[in-house]
């Protein structure tokens, strides 16, 4: 998602846009390069439950705000706006937190793993992503 985020920021470059324009850039613009009108309504449906793009949420105002002056930090930054909205996410955490840098997350032990040590259930995982999403907004925030 980090890289689908990336391209969205850079079409709708207004840090003011509303949301009509991201939702512009993704579906009517197809900027994400999506083969099918569903894969690019899918791909908006998440981005705009992980980040908002709303002027309403003060969250996302923060990531377009330093969005654009602390480029390096982009990866962390999309990591806390996704971290702040999304609650398999969130529950995650403990896991991640408790490996060594470098170690590998088994699929099998990253779906059970919340903050309450209670498996994370199939229909608690994103229809598009399941734990393999998880993995990669980890992973990608600490590259």
């Amino acid at each position: 998602m980090l890289s689908e985020l990336s391209e969205v920021m850079d079409i709708v470059d207004d840090p003011n846009a509303p949301v009509s324009q991201y939702h512009d850039a993704i579906i009517s613009a197809n900027c994400l390069g999506k083969p099918t009108m569903r894969s690019r309504e899918d791909s908006y449906r998440h981005l705009r439950s992980l980040y908002s793009f709303s002027q309403d949420e003060p969250i996302f105002v923060a990531l377009r705000y330093f969005w654009e002056r602390d480029m390096p930090g982009r990866r962390l930054l999309a990591l806390l706006a996704a971290y702040s909205r999304d609650r398999i996410l969130k529950q995650s955490s403990n896991f991640i937190l408790d490996l060594t840098a470098g170690e590998g997350i088994d699929r099998r032990i990253c779906n059970c793993y919340s903050s309450t040590n209670s498996c994370i259930t199939e229909t608690d995982e994103k229809p598009d992503g399941s734990a393999s999403c998880y993995r990669c907004s980890w992973s990608s925030s600490s590259q």
